[in-house]
């Protein structure tokens, strides 16, 4: 008997089931081509997402914490998550640059019954541009979709009010802060 192949999502939650290790999602795994191109153009944006808030929901119950990584592209998310992300601990990895999007991924894990942590990597804009034009071409985000990005951050950045547990701001070097240590922006209660 000849069973169907995997689809990209079904893979995606497999693997990293089997691994046990720190789970990452991020609408960027769903925005590459055949190639391993990655995609900024046209619907892949959106594609990238759903798929993206689809397995994060099919994992939320596999887990007991679950943390959003927030900020511009450059802002340091990947490298914050490879010094600290921690096993067993589902992380979202996207720019969390609009409030509905965030206040999705809350809702989620509220229904999952799992609390959610944000960690916004708050840096300059300066910054954030020089890192990006370090990236390989393929993976460098236009300049003005960067900008647009960082200044709806600074608007409007993420704060418990969207069901947040605790939101904490990493500064320009994502390597000195460890776990989900620093400041703490606004928690409910009397964490610190």
């Amino acid at each position: 008997m000849i069973s169907r192949p995997e689809n990209l999502q079904e893979r995606f939650i497999r693997v990293s089931r089997e691994q046990k290790a720190t789970l990452v999602v991020s609408p960027d795994d769903f925005r590459t081509d055949d190639q391993g191109i990655y995609e900024q153009v046209g619907d892949m944006g959106l594609i990238g997402w759903s798929m993206a808030t689809r397995v994060f929901q099919e994992l939320l119950p596999t887990v007991d914490e679950v943390r959003v990584l927030a900020g511009a592209p450059g802002s340091g998310k990947t490298t914050w998550l490879e010094q600290h992300g921690v096993a067993g601990v589902l992380y979202f990895d996207s720019t969390g640059s609009a409030r509905k999007s965030r206040r999705e991924l809350c809702r989620m894990a509220a229904d999952a019954g799992r609390e959610i942590s944000c960690v916004f990597l708050d840096v300059e804009l300066a910054v954030c541009l020089a890192r990006n034009a370090t990236r390989p071409e393929h993976r460098r985000v236009p300049e003005e979709v960067l900008r647009g990005i960082h200044h709806r951050l600074a608007e409007c950045p993420p704060d418990v009010d969207e069901g947040w547990h605790r939101v904490l701001r990493v500064g320009a070097d994502p390597r000195a802060l460890g776990g989900l240590c620093g400041r703490v922006l606004d928690s409910p209660g009397d964490d610190p």
